[in-house]
């Protein structure tokens, strides 16, 4: 009998576990539907409905999360794959816990989904990572191309680009998305340490540009671009902190926060924790 590759029996082993996990979503979705069921009308079943709809969102979470990484099969099919589709290093990969992987891939679907418009895709979005001072491994998904103008990409200037407009509450709706029935704010993950993490992760992959950076403007036909760090609290002096790449290196400097130039981007990121 053929024995598995150590890489080969970690998947079939993360596979046995997303099943194990979604049969178990799965019974908890059977039990709030047949509450449902057997509950008098009133405000009993308002709320037993609400209890049905998280665990069905947790639920569809598992069986979107079967497809993103086991893609071309149905849902839970019996036969187990021996490949996840990996978008990380293997490294970072191989760092990342089952849960950690599932909710990856959902928030992979479901942020190329709502900046499907600025340039964002699920190929765009990766994962990396960076520690903590006291060692604690950081996961981030985020967008690696070149950063999101939500201005107007014909003006050199546009309130609408600034970091005033950009956190304003009326971009909610843009910026926040559900993952299993949590909210995450994508611009809450654009931290300093992501950043860097981002650029550390496309010197590590052979042939990658690095992201604003001159090569990039150049292959993207763009500006030469600049990354607010929206994850960041404002300097002591009102500043808002922005990132961008030069010589090989990761640059730092600051903008007001009504500046509006068309080289401004922000970058969607969330944590996976």
């Amino acid at each position: 009998m053929e024995q598995l590759t150590p890489q080969q029996e970690t998947d079939y082993n993360n596979a046995w576990q997303l099943a194990n996990q979604a049969n178990d979503a799965f019974n908890e979705r059977h039990k709030a539907a047949t509450k449902i069921a057997e509950a008098a009308i009133g405000s009993e079943v308002k709320g037993l409905k609400a209890a049905f709809a998280q665990a069905d969102q947790g639920f569809r979470l598992y069986e979107s999360a079967a497809e993103a990484l086991m893609p071309g099969r149905g849902a839970f099919e019996t036969s187990i794959p021996t490949e996840f589709e990996y978008f990380a290093s293997e490294t970072v990969w191989n760092a990342m816990s089952l849960e950690q992987k599932v909710k990856a891939s959902e928030a992979r679907k479901v942020i190329a989904e709502r900046f499907q418009a600025h340039g964002v895709t699920s190929e765009s979005l990766r994962v990396v990572q960076h520690e903590t001072e006291e060692g604690k491994k950081v996961f981030t998904l985020v967008h690696t191309g070149n950063g999101v103008d939500i201005g107007n990409p014909t003006k050199d200037f546009d309130k609408a680009r600034s970091y005033n407009s950009v956190m304003a509450k009326k971009n909610n709706d843009l910026f926040n998305v559900q993952v299993g029935g949590i909210t995450y704010d994508t611009r809450e993950g654009m931290t300093d340490a992501a950043y860097d993490a981002l650029v550390a992760d496309a010197k590590a992959q052979e042939g990658s540009t690095l992201p604003d950076s001159q090569e990039a403007a150049k292959e993207n036909n763009d500006l030469w671009t600049w990354t607010m760090l929206t994850g960041e609290p404002l300097t002591a002096a009102g500043y808002v902190q922005v990132r961008y790449v030069y010589g090989g290196g990761v640059r730092g400097s600051v903008d007001l926060p009504d500046d509006d130039y068309r080289g401004l981007r922000v970058r969607p990121a969330v944590v996976i924790e």
